[in-house]
């Protein structure tokens, strides 16, 4: 956009955005379509899959059951472009789409970046090797966590035919970088996005999705030329052993800001 710049904030943090110019408050400085995203079990058939708004669940997939569009996203193509990732979804074990004790997201979350990587469309908002230079801290994921990334990597790699280790990085990827479609209906992945550092206290942005799908970052105050660009990861009015839980469980940092400090 020309309003801000992603450079190296140190060795520990990596890279952040930082302000090219003044910033108002409310000043919409990046608007994005996602890479991918995906939306969650509860959401898939009542919501679009592209843009999230509330749409007929008897207009969903017939197939998979798990995807539905709006009018709107109809009209580009959008149910040519899923028959892909719809095949692989309906050739997976029985035993992870049929039982509603286990979400689908990965699996589906997979299926869609293998999609994309084979059929560009206009709903992609970068290419498969900006969204490969995303951090993928691979050192701070659980073993829980990794035996299901690598699960879900062996058996999306037999679908699709793509290596496992690149597919377990996905799903790493996915867990450091993505941010939540409002009301909690899933992930979003932008690239474009995925530089903005943590803070509970100093926070200057705030991230949402507005009711076209875009991702839009918007200044929460004056920011000066040359500022960092800070968002909270979590919901900054919680207490603190709430903010260092989600954090370490999700983010797998603990927050040393002046909030969760004093």
């Amino acid at each position: 956009s020309g309003m801000f710049s992603v450079e190296e904030v140190n060795q520990e943090v990596g890279k952040g955005c930082f302000a090219s110019c003044s910033l108002p408050q409310n000043t919409v400085f990046l608007r994005t379509r996602s890479y991918i995203s995906v939306l969650r079990d509860e959401f898939s058939r009542n919501c679009c899959s592209f843009c999230y708004s509330a749409v007929d669940p008897s207009t969903v997939c017939v197939k998979c059951e798990k995807c539905n569009f709006c009018v709107k996203c109809m009209e580009k193509d959008a149910v040519r472009w899923h028959e892909l990732e719809c095949s692989w979804y309906t050739s997976a074990p029985k035993q992870l789409t049929s039982n509603p004790e286990i979400p689908t997201e990965y699996l589906r979350f997979a299926l869609r970046y293998e999609a994309a990587k084979r059929q560009p469309n206009e709903f992609q908002s970068a290419t498969t090797e900006s969204f490969n230079r995303l951090c993928a801290h691979h050192q701070f994921v659980s073993d829980e966590r990794s035996r299901v990334f690598a699960m879900y990597a062996a058996i999306v790699s037999v679908l699709t035919k793509s290596p496992r280790k690149e597919l377990y990085g996905l799903f790493v990827r996915r867990m450091f970088n993505a941010h939540a479609i409002p009301a909690r209906k899933g992930w979003i992945l932008a690239p474009e996005a995925s530089f903005f550092n943590h803070s509970c206290c100093e926070f200057n942005t705030h991230v949402t999705v507005d009711k076209n799908g875009f991702l839009i970052a918007k200044t929460a105050c004056d920011v000066e030329q040359g500022k960092e660009l800070l968002i909270c990861y979590v919901d900054a009015d919680t207490d603190t052993l709430t903010r260092q839980a989600d954090l370490a469980n999700t983010f797998c940092f603990v927050c040393t800001c002046r909030k969760c400090t004093s």
